[in-house]
């Protein structure tokens, strides 16, 4: 017999992929993770270095916001793209 629920909650730890070697956006990834845990009903675990918590929790606010603000997937989206968030450059690892 199981003692636990019968549905456990999935957890997915992430960070900023991407941005490191590739050079992505740490405030557009945390967005997308955010609303990709949202889509999927799971939780995330956000590893940040030191350096990065601060960035890291605006980021989730901004989503916060814009998840708020709507409930439509493609206006979220679009929400975004008018963010206009810009990639950058190789960190170099």
């Amino acid at each position: 017999e199981r003692i636990t629920r019968s549905h456990p909650q999935t957890v997915v730890h992430t960070g900023f992929w991407g941005c490191g070697a590739f050079g992505g956006n740490r405030s557009l990834m945390t967005i997308l993770q955010a609303m990709a845990a949202d889509l999927a009903d799971v939780d995330i675990v956000f590893w940040v270095g030191h350096d990065g918590l601060q960035h890291a929790k605006d980021a989730y606010e901004i989503y916060k916001r814009i998840r708020n603000s709507t409930s439509s997937v493609p206006e979220i989206l679009d929400k975004i793209l008018r963010m206009k968030f810009q990639w950058g450059e190789s960190d170099g690892n």
